[in-house]
């Protein structure tokens, strides 16, 4: 995740007590961010009237900040507020100070009760700057509203056929994809896979086995034969090619039947690059595997379905088409290439034993949108258990918080769809104060 500017403003009102404290609790609060690791972008004066609202409104609008705390000093007017929050249009959260006199937390309280009436996301927090419990959720919110600006700026790429017919809308588009990127801020950019095969076919052998040579160490075993490797290659080289011409966060790729295997083998390779290459043109979960990509560098996340439960040892067998990182393989020898279709491949990645993984998901319409949020573990896949998949994508997943057949009862019942995203660490907070932010409806096992 790119480092994020965070707008620290001070309010507080001359009618009420306690506003001689303001610039000793922005120092402190200053001092506390910063050593949390954001940087930190100070409004030039505290907010004791209207006009000093418009004007630090005005301030922070042209400033690219992914967050903007504001502390309540004292009680303040909810018109001062107004005048500060209703422009700038990122992540916010109240702090109130822990002094009685000054009526910081009935005023951050009340004024919560407004937003809420209104629909208007924002972050309740209450206490000192050294206070743990309040750290921890000033930490979590700074994160999560920096991974929300990531999401509000970030590009991907619907690679496939364009939609060619309308009843009663758009012809090139469709109403979902206006749909998510009103709610979500995403840039939806359209490739046709000719357009990719195209760029495949300009580069050279010569140019595209050199590429190979680098890319064939990444891997375990290959049975898919050299013509198939070096066509891999070549989509690998024309995918970086589209990727770093748009600045795209991530591409949802046209698989099956027409292009089986095209872009598996590429994916898994630039998984292990932070790069996220999805099939059967996801893009919900692409954006939600990019974004939790963004929160920890370290490691990558994987895309499965479920394909049956075992009630007695309690866990679910994940597998999917063949394009995950061959990292996330406990044996780099096990991770298996093999050819699917007229030139493609899938690559059989048997999942390593994690203790803990989040497991989420990305489903809705219509402006409404709900996020599974589940924090899991990965347990040992045997080679048995991986002969049964057909050597491709193996993982067997355990849920902390329920057992196996309630979980999937939950997801039934609350319409979570197939496509399941797991990333290793637990980031149930950060991803449940994202939803929170953005208006999704949270499903929590």
């Amino acid at each position: 995740m790119k480092k994020s500017l965070v707008a620290l403003v001070g309010v507080a009102s001359h009618d009420e007590s306690g506003g001689y404290r303001a610039e000793e609790l922005l120092d402190a609060a200053e001092k506390r961010i910063k050593a949390e690791g954001f940087d930190v972008y100070r409004a030039s004066r505290v907010v004791w009237t209207q006009s000093d609202a418009l004007v630090i409104s005005s301030e922070l609008e042209d400033m690219k900040i992914s967050s903007l705390v504001v502390l309540n000093i004292t009680w303040v007017a909810d018109s001062l507020l107004y005048l500060l929050l209703h422009k700038i249009h990122v992540p916010f959260a109240l702090w109130a100070v822990p002094f009685t006199e000054t009526f910081a937390l009935g005023c951050v309280q009340h004024m919560g009760a407004t937003l809420k009436m209104v629909k208007f996301p924002f972050q309740p927090l209450y206490g000192d700057a050294d206070n743990p419990n309040l750290i921890k959720k000033l930490v979590r919110f700074l994160k999560a509203s920096a991974a929300i600006c990531e999401i509000r700026n970030m590009r991907v790429a619907l690679m496939g056929p364009r939609q060619t017919w309308r009843v009663a809308g758009p012809q090139d588009m469709s109403l979902e994809e206006w749909d998510f990127s009103l709610k979500f801020g995403v840039t939806i950019i359209h490739f046709e896979m000719d357009e990719l095969l195209d760029r495949v076919d300009k580069i050279d052998d010569s140019d595209a086995k050199i590429t190979l040579a680098c890319l064939e160490k990444r891997i375990g075993n290959s049975s898919a034969g050299e013509e198939r490797m070096i066509f891999a290659a070549k989509v690998y080289k024309a995918l970086k090619q589209i990727i770093e011409e748009n600045s795209l966060a991530g591409i949802a790729a046209e698989c099956y039947p027409k292009f089986d295997g095209i872009t598996n083998l590429s994916a898994a390779w630039l998984a292990d690059e932070g790069i996220v290459i999805e099939t059967e043109g996801d893009i919900s979960n692409t954006v939600l595997r990019a974004v939790l990509n963004s929160i920890d560098k370290e490691g990558t996340t994987f895309l499965g379905e479920a394909g049956s439960y075992n009630v007695n040892e309690n866990y679910m067998f994940m597998s999917h088409g063949g394009s995950t990182a061959p990292t996330l393989s406990d044996e780099l020898k096990r991770v298996e290439v093999s050819a699917s279709g007229e030139m493609g491949t899938y690559v059989g990645t048997p999942i390593k034993a994690m203790k803990d993984v989040t497991i989420s998901n990305l489903t809705g319409s219509n402006g409404n949108y709900k996020m599974l949020i589940a924090s899991g573990e990965t347990l040992q896949v045997s080679d048995e258990d991986y002969d049964k998949t057909g050597k491709r994508l193996a993982s067997k997943v355990r849920f902390k918080n329920a057992d196996i057949a309630t979980a999937f009862e939950k997801l039934f019942k609350s319409g979570i769809d197939h496509h399941l995203v797991l990333r290793e660490g637990d980031h149930t907070d950060i991803l449940a104060t994202i939803a929170d932010l953005m208006g999704i409806e949270k499903v929590i096992i």
